[in-house]
């Protein structure tokens, strides 16, 4: 009985299409050891992959600082290797997240890897 409620738990989490990793993530993984992906469409989602797990007090901050407000946040292992951190986002309009996807991404991708300080 508890693991089918559990299993209905982790349902309503984590879809199947969460466990897969694309050929553009597992490229950029080999070459660097995170990487992340901005929501692309109704649902406002950052997912972060990386190597090693990114305790989710040194992400929060980093996405308050540009406005965003996290509504959840859920970490799990893909392929036995990869962690995944998948953010839900409150945002009200999300053409301004998706037009600077780009650029958002490189500035989270930096201060993660350290190359930066947060809030500079």
């Amino acid at each position: 009985m508890m693991q089918k409620k559990l299993q209905a738990v982790c349902s309503q989490l984590i879809e199947e299409r969460d466990l897969i990793i694309s050929d553009d993530v597992a490229k950029e993984l080999s070459e660097a050891d995170l990487t992340l992906q901005i929501c692309e469409s109704a649902e406002c989602e950052i997912k972060i992959y990386s190597k090693n797990r990114i305790p989710i007090s040194d992400i929060i901050p980093i996405l308050g600082d540009f406005g965003f407000v996290t509504i959840s946040e859920i970490t799990y292992v893909a392929n036995d290797a990869v962690f995944i951190t998948k953010l839900m986002l409150d945002i009200q309009v999300e053409g301004p997240l998706v037009k600077n996807a780009k650029n958002i991404k490189d500035v989270l991708l930096r201060v993660l890897n350290g190359e930066i300080e947060q809030g500079k």
